[in-house]
């Protein structure tokens, strides 16, 4: 039996793990880095690393889990996540911690 609470999970889920590919202003969010000594180098290497991101996180899109999508790309729309390169840190991480989870899981018998 599914317990109550969990039925409240499941549209949003769904709806994470159908979700259109995040949308975030880089020329906005770029536009924060105006506060360093040489502002204009300072934005385009903002803007170059928001765009790599974008283009990996692009490249990944179709192969991240539904689990991937609701915590990591669901940062993104809570804005806590206000980047693509959070974005794809958050995947990175995600992924390391599942790969440590494997290697400590104890072994089956064969």
């Amino acid at each position: 039996m599914i317990a109550p609470a969990s039925l409240l999970a499941v549209p949003v889920l769904l709806t994470l793990a159908a979700a259109p590919f995040p949308a975030i202003d880089v020329p906005k969010l770029c536009a924060g880095e105006q506060v360093a000594v040489d502002a204009d180098r300072a934005s385009a290497s903002c803007r170059r690393q928001e765009t790599e991101a974008r283009d990996r996180l692009r490249a990944l899109w179709g192969r991240l889990s539904a689990a991937e999508r609701s915590v990591c790309v669901g940062d993104a729309e809570l804005g806590t996540a206000r980047s693509y390169a959070d974005i794809l840190g958050c995947i990175d991480t995600s992924r390391e911690l599942d790969r440590e989870k494997a290697l400590e899981a104890p072994k089956a018998p064969r």
